[in-house]
């Protein structure tokens, strides 16, 4: 068929045109196999070749049966192959040998060919045989030891014979967060080293070794050793887990939730995902099967969609109410970590991660850099390796009010600048992290009212409520005096203090530090320094730790404000400053005030205030036996 269509092509047709079809030439070769006497459905391209052995055979036999060798024939034959075989002999593959010999030879290269094959099986695959007697007993600890212990070995070997693949997954993690990659702007995050024997990209190792949950007396140093062995990919049987879980924690109660195996936290997440307003639902995930990562996670939901997340977890898990809107916010938040949380724990490559906060992060960099003059590298480095050097970027270079507003002015810093990882802390740390939030919360949420809209039990004789837009309003359009104003303001004042005093004292406030004394102690009890925050920024918290206070007046016979005290504890702490931080101190907690504020403010510091003092001053220039006689009849 082929020569046809050679022949085909120089006349410019096909085979089929000059008579040539494939079926026509099969059946022709089939015909001629049948008139030779050959099958054409057996026949095959040895058929001749064996036709023609077959008819010497059965002319030798004929030759054999009829007719005798000629006997020089015969020798000269027999010659020829007796000198074929004693060259042959002479080759070393063909020596004869004795039985002995043979088989020691036979034993010899059968032992090469195994050991060889045993090196090749080790530089191919890892060697789970040899297992001793230390094997045995750290199984009993860690279940997974014999995969385990032989990850660094396969690694070290792998890096040095492939030294490309360790090159590649440490440009790998240069270049991603952390072996992280973001799935399309979802707050999914893809890591396809997890699960691996690579870990994740050894990433444990390059994170900050916060203190274990797990902090009650007896578990506490347990937990820390087995966290720190789990960071090199040991993990632990289920006794000694199962005990962490259970009464490792000092006040979060027992972490069921940890023990469950994926098919029932699938089964959970699902049913979380389908009904996560519920009574039922909720009672679950607060009580029954409490999960430190899913509160981690709603935090993250939270914030993510715009709302207080680290406030609203703080006051779910310290038990107070939550508002209808905040509830709404918490299933919707709940539902949206269920669903990631199912292929998260399925496939054990993902994470829920909000997109905008890692640019959260870099922001904060670029903010502090600029403040600092620190190059941003610098600073990533100093935030890697605080957990070595014990000190962040942020304790090294401190920033001062001014500079922190700055930095919380940044739209998507202040976002992201809350309490997430309260959840993951020790449980004490946690409660008392999610306490303090509440207590600055509620502290702002005064503040806040008596800017905005004021105090129930302060109002105007029309039944106004009294608030500093109220005042500033009403003086700025000529309805109030001047005199009027002060005296408002002053009992505005008294109506704040009384209700930070308040809630000072709440029972469930009174171990939150609220002094410097107490902030320095609970950071030294953490393992912490005595510093705390830049000088200027302490200094803050103290002035709005001030409060005037309440003493009796002998004279008016009835109990007052002590406005001349407040003010003098005042004027120390700005006289404590140096011109620049006093004048940025003073900018800091006048930012949200009126003009007209601010006005009666410098009024008062400037002239009111030297005429009050001017009796103490008057005082001053006698001795302390004179000014008790003036004291006492004047």
């Amino acid at each position: 068929y082929a020569q046809a269509q050679l022949v085909a092509d120089a006349s410019g047709k096909t085979p089929e045109a000059i008579g040539f079809a494939t079926d026509a030439i099969d059946d022709l070769y089939d015909r001629m196999l049948t008139s030779l006497s050959i099958d054409p459905k057996t026949a095959s391209i040895f058929q001749p070749a064996m036709d023609d052995f077959r008819m010497f055979k059965t002319e030798a036999r004929v030759l054999f049966e009829t007719s005798a060798v000629d006997p020089l024939e015969y020798e000269g034959v027999q010659s020829s192959i007796e000198l074929a075989a004693r060259n042959l002999e002479q080759m070393p593959q063909f020596t004869k040998k004795g039985q002995k010999a043979a088989k020691a030879t036979w034993e010899e290269t059968r032992q090469n060919a195994t050991t060889n094959a045993s090196k090749e099986y080790l530089n191919t695959f890892t060697d789970y045989t040899n297992q001793n007697m230390m094997d045995s007993f750290m199984k009993s600890i860690f279940p997974f030891w014999t995969y385990e212990s032989q990850r660094y070995p396969f690694l070290a070997h792998l890096s040095m014979s492939r030294p490309g693949t360790a090159a590649t997954l440490g440009r790998w993690m240069d270049y991603t967060d952390g072996g992280y990659v973001n799935l399309f702007g979802t707050p999914i995050d893809l890591n396809p080293f997890r699960g691996s024997v690579w870990m994740g990209g050894f990433r444990r190792f390059l994170m900050k070794d916060y203190p274990e949950f797990f902090d009650a007396p007896g578990f506490a140093g347990v937990a820390e050793v087995f966290d720190a062995v789990s960071r090199g990919g040991f993990y632990p049987n289920i006794l000694i887990t199962g005990s962490l879980s259970l009464w490792g924690s000092k006040e979060k109660g027992a972490q069921i939730f940890e023990l469950l195996t994926p098919p029932f936290t699938t089964m959970l997440n699902t049913y979380y995902a389908i009904d996560s307003s519920s009574e039922f639902s909720r009672h679950l995930q607060e009580n029954i099967f409490p999960d430190r990562f899913r509160d981690y996670m709603l935090r993250q939901a939270l914030i993510g969609a715009g709302y207080e997340g680290d406030v609203i977890m703080a006051k779910r898990a310290e038990g107070f109410e939550l508002t209808e809107a905040e509830q709404v916010a918490v299933d919707a938040a709940n539902k949206r970590v269920s669903l990631i949380a199912i292929p998260s724990t399925q496939f054990g490559l993902f994470r829920y991660h909000e997109p905008d906060r890692n640019a959260a992060y870099e922001a904060a960099l670029a903010v502090r850099s600029q403040l600092t003059g620190v190059p941003v590298d610098d600073l990533k480095l100093m935030n890697m390796t605080s957990d070595i050097t014990g000190s962040s970027a942020s304790d090294k270079f401190p920033l001062s009010i001014e500079d922190q507003q700055t930095l919380r002015d940044t739209e998507v810093v202040e976002k992201w600048n809350k309490n997430i990882t309260a959840p993951l802390m020790p449980s004490t740390w946690s409660r008392q992290d999610d306490l303090v939030t509440l207590y600055y919360d509620r502290l702002t949420e005064i503040s806040e009212l008596a800017r905005t809209t004021g105090f129930d039990d302060y109002t105007t004789d029309e039944g106004i409520l009294i608030s500093w837009d109220f005042l500033d309003a009403e003086f700025s359009a000529g309805r109030m005096s001047g005199k009027q104003y002060d005296k408002l303001s002053v009992d505005l004042i008294t109506k704040t203090a009384i209700r930070f005093q308040g809630t000072k004292e709440e029972d469930v406030f009174a171990n939150v530090p609220k002094t410097y004394e107490e902030r320095v102690a609970r950071n030294l009890e953490r393992g912490g320094s005595a510093y705390i925050r830049h000088p200027s920024a302490e200094l803050l918290l103290m002035f709005r730790e001030l409060q005037p206070r309440t003493v009796w007046d002998a004279e008016l016979e009835q109990t007052v404000t002590d406005y001349d005290s407040y003010f003098a504890q005042v004027d120390q702490i700005i006289e404590a400053m140096n011109e620049d931080h006093r004048a940025e101190f003073l900018r800091h907690i006048q930012r949200e005030w009126s003009d007209t504020r601010q006005l009666r403010w410098q009024v008062n510091r400037s002239f009111f205030l030297p005429y009050r003092n001017a009796r103490v001053v008057v005082l001053n220039r006698y001795s302390s036996e004179e000014q008790i006689l003036i004291q006492e009849y004047s």
